[in-house]
């Protein structure tokens, strides 16, 4: 049996950037049971984006299919990290992103990682946890949004794709750590 997939998304203040993302995702016939969030939490625009989230995963469903959803703020100690101006929030932010994916690895998963939204460099900080802990059944992933449907669904006025629209699931390449390092164990 094939394990469970979790998607892990950056997120800002666009929630759509999310489900656009996971309906690609299912489209293709993933069998996504967990989406987990990353984000920094001071800014208005991801706590409003989390709410509108909260509801396209009620009680433990996305729409009809099973799915749990996980909030991950960024953390630097025991408080949620503010922003990544420093040298020091970025290693926090890299830390955590590291710490997720091998608890994820550990627990035997699927991951699937989109790099669509929030802080482009939690991005660069998942793109370079992925080379380390992904192997050849992980993906990264991002979303090309036309200009049309990205200003129609700005701030989740639209959180599904309409048929027929100019959305793109895009595969990002990137080297795996099992190619640099065949020694590195391939979970």
């Amino acid at each position: 049996m094939d394990p469970k997939a979790t998607l892990i998304t950056t997120l800002g203040g666009q929630p759509q950037k999310v489900t656009f993302l996971l309906d690609l995702l299912l489209a293709r016939g993933e069998e996504i049971d967990q989406v987990a969030v990353v984000y920094i939490s001071s800014y208005r625009r991801t706590q409003n984006a989390i709410k509108v989230l909260e509801v396209e995963f009620s009680e433990g469903k996305y729409g009809k299919h099973p799915c749990q959803w996980k909030r991950i703020p960024l953390r630097s100690g025991y408080s949620d990290l503010f922003d990544i101006l420093t040298p020091e929030d970025v290693e926090a932010a890299r830390q955590n992103i590291h710490q997720l994916l091998a608890k994820l690895k550990e627990e035997n998963r699927r991951i699937h990682i989109g790099l669509s939204g929030g802080r482009r460099l939690i991005s660069m900080i998942a793109l370079s946890a992925a080379m380390q802990y992904l192997t050849p059944v992980d993906h990264l992933w991002h979303i090309n949004v036309s200009a049309d449907i990205l200003e129609k669904s700005r701030d989740g006025k639209i959180m599904h794709l309409p048929p027929e629209s100019e959305v793109h699931l895009l595969p990002v390449p990137f080297v795996r750590g099992y190619r640099i390092f065949p020694a590195w164990p391939i979970s």
